[in-house]
């Protein structure tokens, strides 16, 4: 076959079987969100005499997570790191650095957001659900009593497999509302000729943590745009937000190629708060660069790759020594938008279902520390070296079984 006729054939298979994907894939790294830098200020600085104090360099505040000391700001595009190299030596700086973007990071670059068809039947029998022993394991716990932060595109509140379960105070992050609606805005955001891409990415995540975990509550948190993309800022701004409520388990399927301190500070806080934080980490499958938060793994971030049906690494997985778990995450089928079901891949699609476990152990035995949840997920996990060679050592405890982690002792 020629790469025309391949290109054909492709293009053909796309529309007819109306593949998804979530946001394409930049090649390079996460860049500078223009205009923005984000500045934590030492304990007693005030935020409005310090942008006074740089009225010059027409720095504005935008948004402020006060608790935090942390504060966005708004600079003249181009000038951010010249910015913040100079306020970086200002005493009342605690650190400071560009913002930077993030994303959903799906494998499938330059489709639109387009799941392919599926149904209820296939959502409760798949594959993935009895690899992980997932109805088993819910013999012993259903997650009840656990709320679970879904830190994504939204979801769609009225779909009939999620409305049970939508727990109270959700967050909209792009728009400082209420409304987690998990729609399109109608606009190119990342500017790759495409609308909307990301649509339905949080339905879907939101659906495997529901299927994993029946009668736990998703709180959702809207930090992805409709083409799948947000920023530093935001990610830890609905990081907090969970933290001060209390919130025990956060799911992040999106991260950035960017190291931060806001970042690796938030993850900070959310163990020493007892959340367990549980990310995918991405679609390109290299073990460089990594993403963040899933790269923090040797803080105790869960980092979770993808694996298919015969337990080998999905092709299009991420892999490394900063990985924790794999789970499935090819041809995986949850929830969309529509009361509809549809099937898709990606590390974001296996990340939920060790969140679900995690939920579900934490029901079981409600006193369990972050460290214990993650042990009992890795030393549960099923040995797939055999079935991997080459990648010994890149692919965390193994492939995740939900029933061996809850019975263990």
């Amino acid at each position: 076959m020629t790469r025309l006729e391949y290109f054909f054939v492709r293009l053909s298979a796309i529309i007819a079987c109306l593949a998804i994907c979530a946001s394409s894939l930049a090649d390079d790294d996460d860049e500078i969100v223009p205009g923005q830098v984000i500045v934590k200020l030492v304990q007693g600085a005030q935020i409005t005499e310090f942008v006074e104090r740089y009225a010059q360099y027409q720095v504005e505040l935008l948004e402020a997570i006060a608790s935090r000391r942390t504060f966005l700001l708004g600079v003249p595009e181009g000038d951010e790191e010249e910015f913040v190299d100079i306020i970086i030596h200002d005493p009342d700086v605690d650190r400071a650095e560009p913002c930077y973007t993030g994303q959903d990071v799906n494998p499938d670059p330059g489709t639109q957001s387009i799941f392919v068809a599926s149904t209820r039947s296939a959502y409760l029998t798949q594959y993935a659900v009895g690899l992980t022993r997932m109805d088993q394991a819910q013999n012993y716990s259903r997650g009840q009593g656990v709320i679970v932060a879904v830190l994504d595109s939204g979801l769609d509140r009225h779909h009939f497999a999620l409305a049970p379960v939508i727990a109270p105070g959700g967050w909209n992050f792009i728009d400082n509302n209420a409304d987690i609606s998990d729609v399109g805005d109608g606009i190119d955001n990342d500017g790759d000729d495409l609308i909307d891409e990301a649509v339905g990415h949080g339905t879907m995540v939101a659906g495997l943590i529901r299927r994993t975990a029946p009668a736990a509550r998703i709180l959702p948190l809207k930090v992805l745009d409709s083409d799948g993309f947000t920023t530093t800022f935001r990610m830890v701004e609905a990081m907090y937000y969970a933290i001060d409520r209390g919130v025990p388990i956060i799911n992040m399927s999106l991260g950035t190629t960017q190291e931060t301190f806001v970042i690796e500070e938030a993850v900070l806080e959310a163990l020493a708060a007892r959340t367990l934080i549980i990310a995918c980490t991405g679609n390109e499958d290299t073990a460089s660069p990594v993403r963040y938060p899933s790269a923090l793994s040797h803080l105790g971030v869960v980092a979770v790759s993808a694996t298919d049906r015969f337990d080998r690494r999905a092709d299009f997985s991420n892999f490394g020594e900063h990985v924790s778990i794999c789970a499935p995450g090819e041809a995986i089928t949850s929830t969309v938008p529509g009361n509809r079901f549809g099937r898709a891949r990606g590390t974001s699609f296996a990340a939920p279902m060790v969140t679900g476990t995690a939920a579900i152990l934490l029901s079981a035995r409600p006193q369990s520390s972050p460290e214990e949840i993650r042990r009992r997920l890795y030393l549960g996990a099923k040995d797939i070296r055999d079935r991997n060679p080459g990648y010994e050592g890149f692919l965390g405890a193994g492939r995740l079984d939900a029933l061996v982690a809850l019975r263990m002792r």
